[in-house]
């Protein structure tokens, strides 16, 4: 999980860009993983006092969070970093988390290179 207040967008505006230092990126995308490796990048406000408010009753997180999947990646390179796109439909949300447990669900019952789903 990485978390940034400057996040870049991808040259089409579909996506964040980040850019993931090499063994990080290789830890991630190692086949022999037990569990699927995923980036998660959270995008907060410039100010540390705006990021969140905390109550009695509530709390309120003022921030968007989005992942991609990079197990099984191939190698890159590129010896210090490796851009990773986070499609902005990928949010940390509902959706995204089951996206994320059927990942890890099919590489538990089907195998590491079984996981083809982007």
């Amino acid at each position: 999980m990485k978390c940034t207040y400057s996040p870049k967008i991808s040259a089409q505006g579909s996506a964040y860009t980040y850019n993931l230092d090499i063994p990080t990126y290789d830890k991630l995308r190692a086949c022999t993983r037990t569990s699927v490796g995923f980036l998660g990048l959270v995008v907060v406000p410039p100010g540390l006092e705006d990021w969140m408010l905390h109550s009695e009753d509530e709390l309120i997180l003022r921030c968007a969070g989005y992942w991609a999947k990079i197990q099984d990646s191939p190698p890159v390179e590129n010896k210090t970093s490796k851009a990773i796109h986070l499609p902005m439909e990928q949010r940390i949300d509902l959706t995204g988390f089951e996206e994320m447990f059927n990942h890890a669900m099919h590489r538990l019952m089907h195998g590491a290179q079984a996981v083809t789903v982007a």
